[in-house]
């Protein structure tokens, strides 16, 4: 893959944040209920988005 289509993607990510981050908490919340598997894939998931979006955030401060 390359570089500036990766970049791009994780921007996209970073601009749909709002819209990734209600369907992740509701399978986060049936997941750990329901199926460990799922509260665990959905955690990861939800903590890869943040970190996608706070990162340039805190890399833009220094």
């Amino acid at each position: 893959m390359d570089r500036a289509a990766l970049a791009e993607r994780l921007a996209v990510a970073r601009d749909r944040y709002p819209i990734y981050l209600g369907p992740l908490l509701v399978l986060l919340a049936l997941g750990i209920s329901a199926s460990a598997w799922l509260g665990w894939v959905a955690g990861t998931l939800l903590a890869l988005l943040t970190l996608n979006k706070l990162l340039p955030r805190l890399a833009g401060r220094r």
